[in-house]
């Protein structure tokens, strides 16, 4: 918890001196936040490649708005993360539409690892499923549990970053959690919730 409160710390100062002008902030935020936005942004949009372009827009809105940043009215992670997710809807919605034009090639295609030895293969096939049911889960339960599993995001932050209360982001997370749990154990059944 003590790591979160020095991140929140740390994203606040830095957001404080970009609306200052102080441009090198931006450097510093996104040395505290680019890894961890990207791996978010990743697992949301399915592709490597889409998570560092939308991780790029994420940060350059962040410079372009961070005089808006009012800390009266939440924490700096919530709203660098609620500019991530409505980047992250808006990536996935012209990339959906790019496939229904025929721009791009029907199907998400998944991050995936390096291959290694035999064992580590049984190990991937589970890993590479888990990806396709957190891929395959209604958009708002996969953006909050990456916002709690990736982004390390309390209910309280998802909640603030998506305009939700805490229990409507229990319920969330307790969706896509049974959803996961039904399907990798066998007995998926469909919540579109």
């Amino acid at each position: 918890m003590a790591e979160a409160t020095e991140t929140e710390t740390r994203a606040q100062a830095a957001l404080a001196a970009l609306a200052a002008g102080e441009t090198g902030a931006l450097d510093d935020l996104m040395s505290l936040l680019g890894a961890p936005m990207t791996g978010f942004l990743a697992r949301f949009l399915g592709s490597d490649d889409a998570a560092r372009d939308c991780t790029q827009d994420v940060f350059l809105a962040i410079w372009r708005s961070a005089a808006r940043y009012d800390p009266a009215r939440g924490g700096a992670l919530s709203w660098i993360y609620a500019i991530a997710r409505n980047k992250g809807r808006d990536a996935l919605r012209r990339r959906r539409l790019r496939q229904v034009i025929g721009l791009e090639p029907l199907g998400d295609v998944l991050a995936s690892d390096a291959p290694g030895p035999e064992r580590v293969a049984m190990a991937r096939s589970d890993v590479d499923r888990t990806r396709a049911v957190i891929h395959d889960l209604p958009d708002r339960q996969r953006m909050a549990l990456l916002m709690s599993v990736v982004a390390g995001l309390s209910t309280a932050e998802i909640g603030s970053a998506m305009g939700l209360s805490n229990g409507a982001v229990e319920q969330l997370l307790v969706r896509a959690r049974r959803r996961l749990r039904d399907v990798l154990s066998g007995e998926g059944k469909r919540d579109d919730g």
